[in-house]
């Protein structure tokens, strides 16, 4: 089961909670404790990580009832680099202000809209199996609604579209 789409997921998991965790810890820091947007927008920002969790929480359970779908390593590799890049990315150093916060959620998400993109690519050529495609589409589209929902506190900043 090394190789497996149950492991991609609890991968992203990791990646959500890490996230969740980042946000939490950065809005009772005693650097915010007195800046209060930036302290509330890093709870809301905390919570929505946590629903995250939450829905690959689910579909790990619905997944693991399923066939067992093997990749090739190399595929778990890249996920892999990617996940360890996004991670070297998070750190607070210079958020001062509550657009600030959003904008690294919004790179953030980003990031992980890459990757989803990325892992799809990648399984078109690995495997027929449609469950597993359809999976990681929905994860998509979850991750360019929460990247939708930020935008609009990013207004006074010139965004490229959502696509």
């Amino acid at each position: 089961m090394k190789n497996s789409i149950i492991i991609i997921l609890y991968k992203l998991l990791e990646a959500e909670i890490f996230l969740e965790d980042f946000y939490g810890k950065f809005a009772h820091s005693d650097f915010v404790k007195n800046i209060y947007a930036l302290k509330n927008t890093a709870i809301i920002l905390t919570d929505v990580e946590n629903k995250h969790a939450q829905v690959f929480k689910r579909l790990i359970e619905e997944t693991e009832s399923k066939k067992t779908v093997i990749l090739d390593e190399n595929i778990m590799a890249e996920v892999d680099y990617i996940l360890v890049n996004l991670k070297q990315s998070m750190n607070s150093y210079g958020i001062t202000t509550a657009g600030q916060l959003i904008a690294k959620a919004v790179d953030n998400e980003n990031k992980h809209i890459f990757l989803m993109s990325h892992i799809i690519k990648l399984l078109k050529k690995e495997t027929s199996v449609s469950y597993i495609k359809e999976l990681f589409v929905f994860l998509l589209e979850e991750e360019q609604r929460h990247l939708a929902n930020l935008r609009p506190f990013l207004s006074d900043r010139k965004l490229p579209p959502v696509r």
